[in-house]
């Protein structure tokens, strides 16, 4: 596990993976939508838990202090791994509106942002993450896991909205891959695609490393142990110093891919790894889809990308 300021890290922890070279035989059991509602609603706590006690500050950006809106950004990020555009005033309007009684774990909440005074002239948000519970960056105060039952926080509560991230290519890449007739792929690229194929589905599970669940470092050990018979390190940290660095523009089926996001929160170390397919895809196991086929170009992955590496092979 990684270790910052005296606490263990939680997103591709080193851990033994279990599950290398045995599991891929196994299917994966496709989650219904109440499983990907827990599965949100788990990934969402430790997200908050991860961010808990980082200072609030207008308009930051950064671990050292977060907006109000910067902060529910960075958290539909990692619920959706997708981009939410504009602040809470035009949030309002965008979705759908939910009942109170009816929130689920990734809805906004919306509340007054100066809930000891009541004046109502200005909206923050937070994400609901279940339970009766949202986690926000309070003004005047940090990042906190709020109940919404709780007298300050009942009385600033104004509306919910269930705003759902924009389709996208990215999404669809794997029944594009696999039933576009002019498509050939190479042996390797095929191998690759073989075994996520098997995983396909599998949710996203912080430390996991079977087919309950997987996070994405053990994905991208457990197909490298599968398709090239080699061990790589258990962490992200770790697999960012192996083999060689390739240009993006020089990306080979196979390379590491590394991307850069604050969605997880500071403990996290902002890592995150997938590997290339071939044709501008790269599978993943991701925080809000489990293990999936994205897309390189895709906005949110294009903009986060750091590196690749290229393991010996």
């Amino acid at each position: 596990m990684f270790v910052l300021a005296g606490r263990v890290a939680l997103a591709c922890v080193a851990v033994a993976c279990a599950s290398v070279g045995s599991g891929a035989a196994t299917s994966v059991t496709q989650p219904s939508a109440q499983d990907a509602l827990d599965h949100r609603e788990a990934l969402l706590r430790e997200v908050a838990k991860a961010w808990s006690g980082t200072p609030y500050r207008n308009h930051g950006t950064t671990f050292e202090g977060i907006g109000n809106a910067e902060f529910v950004r960075e958290v539909y990020g990692a619920a959706y791994d997708a981009d939410l555009a504009g602040d809470p005033s035009r949030w309002r309007t965008m979705g759908t509106e939910i009942d109170r009684k009816k929130l689920e774990p990734g809805d906004l909440v919306l509340y007054d942002a100066d809930p000891l005074t009541h004046y109502k002239k200005e909206v923050h948000a937070g994400v609901y993450i279940g339970d009766g519970e949202f986690v926000a960056s309070v003004r005047g105060a940090s990042v906190a896991i709020l109940k919404l039952s709780e007298g300050r926080w009942k009385a600033a509560f104004q509306a919910a909205r269930r705003i759902e991230p924009v389709a996208r290519a990215s999404a669809n890449a794997r029944s594009t891959a696999k039933t576009t007739t002019t498509v050939t792929f190479t042996g390797t690229e095929r191998r690759l695609r073989d075994v996520e194929d098997e995983w396909h589905g599998t949710p996203y599970k912080l430390g996991g490393s079977g087919k309950s669940g997987i996070d994405c470092s053990a994905f991208s050990r457990m197909l490298y142990a599968e398709v090239y018979h080699i061990d790589l390190p258990r962490t992200v940290e770790e697999q960012e110093t192996v083999g060689t660095s390739v240009a993006r523009s020089r990306l080979q089926a196979g390379d590491l891919v590394f991307f850069r996001t604050q969605a997880m929160g500071p403990q996290f170390r902002s890592r995150h790894v997938g590997v290339y397919l071939g044709r501008g895809e790269f599978a993943q196991a991701s925080g809000s889809r489990g293990v999936t086929i994205s897309r390189l170009d895709d906005p949110y992955w294009n903009t986060r990308y750091k590196s690749a590496r290229r393991p010996p092979k």
